[in-house]
């Protein structure tokens, strides 16, 4: 049984709007104008709103449903039983991505060595210059938790910090395998109205969450290699438009045999 998924109605025309719970939740925005790219300069107005998946006060994946305002509920309801299954994965995942950053960027501040950056008095223009002090302080203002040493500074400091977001990134990793939801005959991928929020949201760019998905699906399927499996995996794949090329690179799968399962008749799915 899929575990359900907290759902907050908000009047908040904010992208994405406010947290309205800590953990895993949906918000559903008011109707709206709705402007969406339409090539170089030029953009489409629709009525519509938009439903967020939240983890946190973290925007996961946004759907922007167009259509009238009577025709809203029925839509967001739909978008809604959509995501469900997918919510908690999602959340997890993303968590990994934001978690990369951090450990990024931090490793970049160690780089430094002490150096940072200041304004001039007399001007906006920024200047290089070495202060142990405010690089130390740097890096605990801005990555410290309460789980790191308080008895250390500068390098020793970000190096713990360091080793407790690698700990919170395989976390969060497992996590995302392990509430991954049955790829069955029930469970089709999702559709193209969920999108990546913090992506260019430009024509062409890549928005996909079900090329996020196939990766972590595959790897559950390595861990069992099951036939039956296999094979809706690779139907699943297709469905989403993934190419036969990335699920041979992805799954290690033979060619021959992705062609092979592919000429077989496909899953017949069952209702959701």
């Amino acid at each position: 049984m899929t575990p359900s998924v907290p759902v907050f109605d908000v009047a908040d025309h904010r992208q994405p709007p406010r947290a309205q719970a800590s953990g895993v939740h949906i918000v559903l925005t008011p109707y709206t104008e709705i402007h969406t790219p339409a090539g170089p300069s030029r953009w489409t107005v629709d009525g519509g709103a938009r439903v967020y998946l939240l983890d946190g006060g973290e925007a996961v994946a946004v759907a922007e449903v167009i259509d009238s305002r009577d025709a809203q509920p029925q839509r967001q309801a739909a978008a809604i039983a959509e995501i469900t299954p997918w919510a908690r994965p999602l959340a997890h995942l993303a968590r990994t991505w934001r978690l990369d950053d951090r450990q990024k960027a931090l490793r970049e501040l160690l780089e430094d060595r002490g150096y940072v950056q200041v304004y001039r008095d007399a001007s906006e223009e920024l200047q290089t210059v070495y202060d142990k002090g405010a690089w130390a302080r740097k890096i605990r203002d801005t990555f410290a938790s309460n789980d790191d040493p308080a008895d250390r500074e500068g390098a020793g400091l970000g190096v713990a910090i360091l080793a407790r977001l690698s700990r919170e990134r395989a976390a969060a990793a497992e996590a995302a395998l392990a509430t991954l939801p049955p790829v069955d005959q029930s469970l089709p991928p999702l559709s193209a109205l969920w999108e990546l929020p913090w992506r260019p949201r430009l024509p062409g760019a890549v928005r996909s969450w079900n090329e996020r998905i196939f990766p972590l699906l595959a790897q559950r399927w390595k861990q069992d290699l099951d036939t039956s499996q296999r094979d809706t995996l690779i139907h699943w794949a297709v469905q989403c438009g993934i190419s036969k090329a990335d699920i041979h690179r992805t799954t290690g799968i033979a060619r021959t045999t992705i062609d092979r399962t592919l000429e077989s008749t496909p899953p017949t799915r069952s209702p959701s």
